[in-house]
């Protein structure tokens, strides 16, 4: 949360990596924050977060809706569910340059997938998409 609170006025940030860190509730939040004022941001990882909470991908996804230059997401091994791959879908549709997305290594269900499949149609920009890891048929 201390980081990200220091990049908070960083207007020219385009690529965050914060893969491997702890990012729980309250670093959820402040990075929410964070992301509502970089709306030039093309790259996020948060792949592969220790912390024993997870991340609160429903503030992640408010956030991020209002970037129109942010074309890779890595979420993968987050702990993510059915829930949050059906916010994700939702965000894709929101992001027109969204063109990857990482969610391998999540508790990802059939339920998830689904949702997730329903609004693939819409989004024209995805060109990769990695769900490998999950637990879906």
């Amino acid at each position: 949360a201390i980081l990200v609170g220091g990049l908070q006025n960083h207007s020219t940030l385009q690529c965050l990596d914060l893969n491997g860190n702890k990012c729980g509730p309250a670093s959820s939040f402040a990075l929410s924050e964070m992301l509502s004022a970089h709306s030039h941001l093309q790259k996020l990882d948060l792949s592969f977060q220790t912390s024993d909470e997870r991340l609160n991908v429903r503030l992640l996804v408010d956030s991020l809706r209002r970037n129109t230059t942010l074309n890779m997401l890595d979420l993968s091994n987050c702990r993510l569910d059915d829930e949050d791959a059906i916010l994700l879908g939702r965000l894709l549709r929101d992001c027109p340059k969204l063109s990857e997305l990482f969610i391998a290594r999540n508790k990802i269900t059939d339920l998830g997938i689904s949702g997730l499949a329903g609004m693939l149609p819409e989004i024209k920009s995805l060109r990769r998409l990695s769900l490998w890891g999950n637990n879906f048929d």
